[in-house]
């Protein structure tokens, strides 16, 4: 079955779950994204997958101007000595008055830049071209570093799996060169002060039981809500029945896993839909690796923070995964 097909089937099971909603419950729902932006992205970056490449080139552009604007706040911290957990790198530079932390923002844009280069250097070096294979390894080893620095720790695992995926083909020899290189940047910056690799700090914190994030307190809260009895197991607790079960019934509170998030308020009958989306879309034999490896990293990012209101930023990449041949 078609991808969008099966995303259109999905919708049909949350327009049913919002039939039996409450008011409260509806007024917490944001129309927007689920029904407009996460349907238009994915129709038309099917549609219009053929221009990946062009995409591509944009993404990497958009990943060097967060690089440049780390570089240069991570910088001036430094200077002053002033270097204490995430900072937003765009408040400091008067682009952002919203008095928001967009750290996980930050993170997915540096793991796209790094993959992205990642991609560009393996072309590279198969070509035996040096000096192209150096330019790429910059904002590679600079997205890596700032990954480790900002704290952003979905993006981190999203990254790295995604890389992972892209380069699990590469030759040894290939792969020693890279991770020589890679490592002469990244020594220094643990060796120069540890605690500044908050994204580390925070993956202790998180083993540790002190994490400040609650993601494990959310994840169990899911679960919890999915399993009260056969009902819940086959239809969920209903939209929006999260924040209300956990006592905290306002927009912030969320299991911050789209998986868990579906699996609790739409059931294990909405999760295999959904998982419908996906398999259409991976079992295609045609997909482009670049695309693909970052569809993973969103997916991984995703299953740490955002939830069914953040779907396009999956399915842009998902759609774009699809070598889709096209009429003209």
């Amino acid at each position: 079955m078609d991808t969008f097909v099966w995303y259109l089937i999905f919708l049909v099971w949350y327009c049913i779950h919002l039939f039996f909603a409450g008011q409260l419950q509806i007024l917490q729902v944001d129309f927007r994204p689920i029904f407009f932006l996460n349907t238009a992205t994915l129709f038309f970056c099917i549609y219009y997958s053929f221009l990946r490449e062009y995409i591509v080139k944009i993404l990497f552009l958009a990943g060097i101007i967060y690089m440049s604007f780390s570089i240069s706040t991570f910088y001036s911290l430094i200077s002053s000595n002033s270097v204490q957990g995430f900072v937003n790198i765009f408040a400091l530079s008067g682009l952002d008055n919203s008095g928001q932390d967009f750290y996980q923002n930050y993170g997915i844009w540096l793991s796209i830049l790094m993959i992205i280069s990642a991609h560009f250097m393996n072309i590279y070096l198969n070509k035996k071209s040096k000096t192209r294979f150096l330019l790429f390894s910059i904002p590679f080893c600079f997205s890596l570093i700032f990954l480790l620095l900002l704290g952003a720790r979905a993006a981190f695992i999203g990254g790295i799996v995604g890389l992972i995926f892209l380069l699990r083909n590469v030759g040894f020899k290939n792969l020693l060169i890279s991770t020589t290189f890679i490592s002469i940047f990244l020594i220094p910056v643990a060796l120069f002060n540890q605690d500044i690799l908050l994204t580390v700090t925070r993956f202790v914190a998180l083993f540790a039981g002190t994490d400040d994030s609650a993601r494990v307190f959310m994840f169990a809260q899911a679960i919890d809500l999915w399993s009260q009895d056969i009902f819940t197991i086959l239809f969920g607790g209903g939209i929006k029945s999260y924040p209300i079960f956990i006592g905290e019934n306002n927009l912030g509170w969320y299991p911050h896993n789209i998986f868990l998030e579906i699996l609790c308020e739409l059931g294990i009958i909405g999760l295999f839909i959904f998982f419908g989306i996906f398999y259409s879309a991976f079992q295609n034999k045609n997909n482009d690796l670049l695309m693909t490896s970052l569809t993973l990293c969103m997916i991984l990012s995703y299953s740490f923070t955002g939830g069914i209101h953040d779907l396009y930023n999956i399915f842009f990449f998902l759609a774009l995964s699809t070598k889709t041949n096209v009429d003209y």
